[in-house]
């Protein structure tokens, strides 16, 4: 029978982390790929198995998590076939299932229906994904792998990334955001998706994170907006809520702004929300990087 390939780390070497679908070992091969650190489906109060005749492995998958449930669940419905042929299909789209150390494309799902939807589809509801912040025009929610279109119109737009080194290609644009998904599990936020209200359009997006800033990790209100949706105030209004969010669920004494010194509009959006000048730097990136500051009030 022949072998397919697993999701594979774009950003890893492939002779180094290739790994091989063995289709005739089952649907566990295509979860944990015979991984020896694998806990197993054996554990109390997992869903039957029994039904999966070629399962040999003798290990399976973690029985806790919502991922292994719905790939069961999943090939229970459909027939494990499908389930591989799935995976490969929305590998080729970009999807990925698993990278060391952090989470893949399927990790970020509380609803079991929503992830089976999202195996056969490779698409999610975008309308149903984790909305964390409301203002009187715009929701922020989390990215993900779905935003990439919204997010090219952003982050490769060269008008919109002139105060960038360049604007971003599609690797630097998924790697975005895989690298805010981390961040939702590693952190407890990230950049969010900055999404109109009335019609669930993402225009931009807008969040914390930690960035070195002159040598010091420190927390940063970041925010990129869409060229025909600026200078109607979104920057200013989703900034502010981060502000507001970012005093109330961490004990940061200060949050910061940053960019290139050129940036104006970037630093007027930070001075608009409260901040003030706090320095400014010589660096490789920006030439001179500007930063802004807001303190906790006591």
């Amino acid at each position: 029978m022949e072998d397919r390939v697993c999701m594979i780390p774009r950003d890893f070497k492939q002779e180094e982390t290739q790994t091989i679908m063995k289709r005739e070992l089952g649907i566990a091969c295509c979860l944990c790929s015979e991984n020896d650190s694998c806990k197993g489906c054996k554990s109390d109060g997992f869903m039957d198995l029994s039904w999966c005749a070629i399962r040999r492995c003798g290990k399976g998958v973690y029985a806790e998590k919502i991922k292994p449930r719905a790939f069961a669940e999943f090939a229970q419905r459909y027939g494990i076939e499908e389930l591989l042929d799935s995976l490969e299909r929305n590998e080729q789209a970009g999807m990925v299932y698993h990278r060391e150390g952090i989470i893949g494309d399927y990790d970020d799902f509380d609803d079991l229906e929503e992830l089976i939807d999202f195996i056969k589809t490779g698409k999610r509801n975008e309308n149903r994904a984790k909305a964390v912040l409301e203002t009187e025009r715009l929701v922020l929610r989390e990215m993900n792998m779905g935003d990439y279109d919204a997010l090219h119109s952003i982050l490769a737009d060269p008008d919109n990334m002139q105060h960038y080194p360049y604007p971003f290609d599609e690797r630097r644009i998924r790697d975005w955001i895989e690298k805010n998904m981390e961040r939702y599990h590693k952190d407890g936020f990230g950049l969010w998706a900055v999404c109109l209200k009335d019609t669930g359009e993402m225009v931009g997006d807008c969040g914390l994170t930690m960035q070195n800033i002159d040598g010091e990790m420190l927390p940063e209100i970041g925010y990129h907006i869409r060229g025909d949706c600026q200078r109607k105030g979104y920057a200013k209004e989703v900034a502010a809520a981060v502000r507001d969010w970012a005093f109330e669920n961490t004990d940061y004494p200060a949050l910061y702004s940053y960019c290139k010194y050129t940036n104006e509009a970037s630093i007027r959006t930070a001075e608009a929300i409260g901040m003030q000048f706090d320095r400014e730097y010589p660096d490789e990136t920006n030439g001179i990087t500007h930063v802004s500051v807001i303190y906790r009030r006591e």
